[in-house]
């Protein structure tokens, strides 16, 4: 089993500016606190107000906000493009949104001309400069995504976003030290910052540094709903020595979590080491019903059917594991063998 920390919380999302939510909320005049309706009832709302009032700039924002929720984001793409039409000397924000719309759609070139745009118009805008860094991360532009931070670092040292990102940057270049010392700085700055605390899990259990526990401790006491934390806690315990502990976690993480596959496969994969053969089969064929495509899961409860001594079982699933993956070397030299 292995947990890869290559670009691990760094996801893209249509919204990445602090408060758009409560803006569109605001001006939908149903408060901060979040509404009941449906978003397709908002973004009626939000057609009628710019039918009523059609040059307005940030009406044509908070419909591009709403699209993107629904992920449509080829029209929140043309929304922000009729935003800066009316205005784009004032708002960086429609420029980050446009630029985010775009990669979305995998039009990266679009996309950097979107956040090149903002930088020329407002070159001291941290937001700006961020999500730039960001973008030219994800296409593997790392010098030029330094260079941004660094622009960040100056206007503001101890910048969190900045110091995780860079976090990203040096763990893509090979630097672990600079990633982890990057990553602490994130946290230093805002402790709540619970992404960085979970990469600094990763990486410190890669690394194999006990201290990783502590970190994903940090992270779940920040947000305890995300079934991805309970799992590289759970697998970092097993890894430290603390089977025991590691199957207790990862029995939580599927109660809690009853469709989060990877929970189940692995904690068969350690009840199959602790010679809980029947509990293995049960729980790897859980993990087949919540995806039946992956192979490895047929491999494995291929492995623990033979230990039981069913053969008919275990040939069965290490033809399917091969149908599914026919490089699957392992699978295909069980085969053999029978």
């Amino acid at each position: 089993m292995s947990l890869s920390t290559k670009l691990r919380g760094c996801r893209i999302h249509p919204l990445l500016i602090p408060g758009l939510l409560t803006f569109v909320s605001i001006l939908l005049g149903c408060g901060g606190g979040g509404s009941s309706e449906a978003p397709q009832t908002h973004l009626q709302q939000v057609e009628a107000a710019i039918a009523a009032k059609p040059n307005d700039d940030s009406l044509y924002h908070a419909y591009a906000v709403l699209l993107s929720e629904a992920g449509r984001h080829d029209e929140a793409g043309e929304a922000l493009l009729r935003a800066l039409a009316i205005d784009s000397t004032r708002n960086p924000e429609y420029h980050i949104a446009l630029s985010q719309a775009y990669l979305m759609q995998a039009e990266s070139r679009k996309a950097l001309d979107a956040i090149d745009a903002a930088l020329r118009l407002f070159p001291n805008h941290i937001p700006s400069l961020l999500e730039a860094a960001r973008l030219r991360l994800i296409l593997q532009q790392h010098i030029p995504a330094m260079a941004l931070l660094d622009k960040v670092f100056l206007r503001d040292p101890m910048q969190p976003d900045a110091w995780y990102l860079a976090g990203h940057l040096f763990l893509e270049m090979g630097d672990t030290a600079r990633a982890v010392n990057a990553y602490q700085k994130a946290v230093d700055s805002n402790p709540e910052m619970r992404n960085a605390w979970k990469q600094l899990g990763d990486v410190l259990t890669a690394l194999q540094i006990e201290r990783a526990i502590s970190y994903y401790d940090n992270a779940l006491r920040l947000d305890s709903t995300e079934p991805e934390l309970y799992h590289n806690k759970a697998y970092a315990l097993n890894r430290f020595g603390r089977k025991t502990d590691a199957i207790e976690l990862f029995r939580q993480l599927c109660s809690r979590f009853p469709s989060y596959e990877p929970g189940f496969y692995h904690l068969a994969l350690l009840l199959a080491e602790s010679d809980s053969t029947e509990a293995a089969i049960e729980h790897f064929g859980i993990a087949i019903r919540l995806n039946p495509s992956e192979a490895g899961s047929y491999l494995q409860r291929a492995k623990a059917l033979q230990k039981i001594g069913d053969r008919p079982g275990a040939v069965a699933d290490l033809e399917t594991a091969l149908r599914l993956d026919p490089g699957l070397e392992e699978a295909r030299a069980l085969l053999k063998s029978r």
